[in-house]
């Protein structure tokens, strides 16, 4: 049997199958560490680099302060020959030439160690002085140095001159013809005795501290890099948009001078953060389609501390002061923020449940910073589960749709609640937020997927807590002036009721739809 395909038959790849993004974002290629992103990416990691310089700092203190304090004294000697001719000198000399690394050795050995134990009546043993010594041949020439080590001065200099004198006992016993053969003897003549040294010889505390600080600033180099290939912080626009799929609707940048808790917006509106969520906004409106009723936009991260909710509250006063209606829904009911944002008071909120009382005028409130209505979060005395299911959801929504030009939910990260996607798709849009340098490639991913699996409209993402250099420093003032006494800023229409039920039909002919 042969099955025929045709063209149509073929359907092409849908964007937003998760299967075929994960599988996209696991074989895209990553962008390449340039010089200045490796700069960046120290400079954003200070703290581990510094971290990494103080151990090295640290380690090499605790190195000089066990370390005891070493001496050196040096001793010098000299091989000759000595002949009845010219000619049986030549020949010792270049017998003494040949033995200089005999000579060397036998410096060094335990007979000469015991031999000198026993002159100076030293608590070491052999292996333990013959560890201090140090002979060398100078310039392959007959001349010898010996240098001993030790924590006393006075005992350096003294072990020296006692191994010189014992080496030079040793090599005349050694060498010496014998009775009635002919020879040359060869001798060890000292030519610079051993003095107490003035000076240590062990290292310093700088000597000991620099190779500890770089040490110290490497390992802090490596442990960034380690922890970027690991872990893969979101740091850019672009890596969260190759990510998600979905454009990077705005990079708000971090703004040190804005305290905690406290709205860019409304604060510092001539700061680069404040500009952003400006320009987030005319995006979000953009993205959505106009229409009569109001456009729902969720906005959540993949993880907690992700800046969702300051991202919310400075954008719903971006929409209300361009004269826009605007809803903030809290419903983060966990670890709700909104009610501090914009100083409404708590217990007032989300607390009806199925029963519709939750779309009731008491429950809005208008916030005291700015022309938004809040609807809040309290503490619930029964789960979450019970109060975001989607018929609580889309009865809420339907309730708010047509008092409102934009509502906008706060919601609770994706990967930690399962309630987040469920009011994500009952939503117009749903807006993905990252932190940088706290976010991860991976846990974005897998927000974006679990989005997509419940149909959620991933309208775009945005990257908070970004670097400032990003913007432009043409700005404003970091004061504003206060307003004339005639400014006024714009409000929204006059408060209704807020129910559920629908407005009477007007006796005069329809308004067309409604335009922003």
């Amino acid at each position: 049997m042969t099955t025929t395909l045709t063209v149509a038959d073929v359907r092409p790849p849908d964007p937003h199958d998760p299967l075929l993004f994960r599988w996209n974002a696991l074989h895209a290629k990553g962008p390449r560490l340039s010089v200045r992103d490796l700069w960046i990416l120290l400079r954003d990691s200070r703290v581990l680099v510094i971290a990494g310089m103080a151990i090295g700092l640290a380690g090499s203190l605790f190195a000089y302060a066990w370390l005891p304090t070493a001496y050196t004294a040096s001793t010098s000697m000299y091989v000759v020959a000595t002949g009845p001719t010219p000619q049986s000198a030549f020949l010792g000399a270049q017998l003494s030439t040949e033995r200089m690394a005999t000579y060397a050795d036998l410096l060094t050995s335990p007979r000469v160690a015991d031999a000198v134990i026993d002159k100076l009546r030293l608590p070491d043993t052999p292996d333990e002085l013959i560890d201090t010594f140090d002979a060398r041949n100078k310039n392959k020439s007959t001349a010898i140095q010996l240098d001993v080590t030790a924590t006393d001065p006075g005992e350096a200099a003294a072990i020296a001159n006692a191994a010189a004198d014992t080496f030079v006992d040793l090599v005349a016993q050694l060498e010496k013809p014998a009775a009635g053969a002919a020879g040359t003897p060869i001798t060890v003549r000292i030519v610079g005795t051993a003095t107490p040294p003035p000076t240590p010889s062990s290292p310093g505390l700088l000597l000991l501290a620099l190779p500890g600080v770089v040490l110290g600033l490497l390992a802090g180099v490596v442990a960034v890099l380690m922890r970027e290939s690991v872990v893969r912080p979101i740091r850019r626009g672009d890596d969260l948009e190759r990510l998600v799929g979905s454009p990077t609707l705005a990079v708000v940048p971090r703004d040190p001078g804005t305290p905690r808790r406290s709205l860019a917006v409304l604060d510092r509106p001539w700061s680069p953060a404040a500009e952003a969520h400006r320009s987030l906004a005319a995006v979000v409106v953009a993205r959505l389609v106009p229409g009569p009723a109001a456009t729902v936009v969720a906005f959540s991260g993949a993880r907690a501390r992700a800046g969702t909710s300051t991202t919310v509250a400075n954008l719903a006063l971006a929409l209300g002061v361009a004269g826009n209606r605007v809803l903030v829904i809290d419903a983060d009911l966990r670890q709700p923020a909104q009610h501090r944002l914009f100083q409404v008071p708590e217990g007032v909120g989300w607390a009806g449940g199925p029963t519709g009382e939750a779309t009731t005028g008491e429950t809005i409130v208008r916030s005291p910073r700015g022309p938004v209505d809040v609807l809040a979060s309290p503490a619930p005395s029964t789960g979450p589960a019970t109060m975001t299911t989607p018929a609580v959801v889309h009865h809420l929504l339907d309730a708010v749709r047509d008092r409102y030009d934009h509502v906008l939910v706060d919601l609770p990260p994706v990967l930690a609640a399962a309630d987040a996607a469920v009011i994500g798709s009952a939503c117009d849009g749903v807006v993905l937020v990252a932190a940088h340098g706290r976010s991860t490639a991976d846990d974005v991913r897998s927000a974006a997927d679990r989005l997509g699996l419940l149909s959620a409209r991933l309208l775009g993402s945005v990257l908070t807590k970004g670097r400032r250099s990003e913007w432009p420093a043409h700005q404003g003032p970091a004061t504003p002036s206060p307003p004339s006494a005639g400014a006024s800023v714009a409000a929204p229409e006059e408060d209704r009721p807020l129910t559920a039920e629908p407005e009477p039909e007007p006796t005069s002919a329809p308004e067309g739809p409604r335009t922003r």
